[in-house]
């Protein structure tokens, strides 16, 4: 059986979050002023093995140092803003396998 979970994300730069391992990352969208990311998997994040994924999100004109990752989604906001979400596949290498937390997901 398959479920949907949902998770918050940092309004700028990076937010870790441990999803249940293989989950499918469905859309990132703007709901009551915040970001949050919808993925669907077999397992469950409060007991079935879990990997750590870190999402980022970029304003347009903001900077971008090295290679984003792959880019999940483009959202306009209300207010003009329009910002960038980006899955980045490589944060591990780049931090010698080190584990770290910039936000927490829900």
């Amino acid at each position: 059986m398959k479920t949907i979970w949902e998770w918050n994300l940092e309004p700028y730069g990076a937010t870790v979050l441990s999803l249940p391992k293989k989950t499918e990352v469905l859309s990132v969208q703007l709901r009551k002023g915040r970001f949050v990311l919808w993925g669907i998997s077999t397992g469950t994040p409060l007991g079935d093995p879990v990997e750590e994924r870190v999402f980022c999100v970029y304003a347009t004109r903001e900077p971008i140092l090295g290679n984003p990752g792959q880019h999940i989604v483009t959202i306009q906001g209300n207010d003009d803003m329009v910002w960038h979400i980006f899955e980045d596949l490589e944060w591990r290498t780049r931090n010698g396998g080190l584990e770290w937390r910039a936000g927490a997901g829900e």
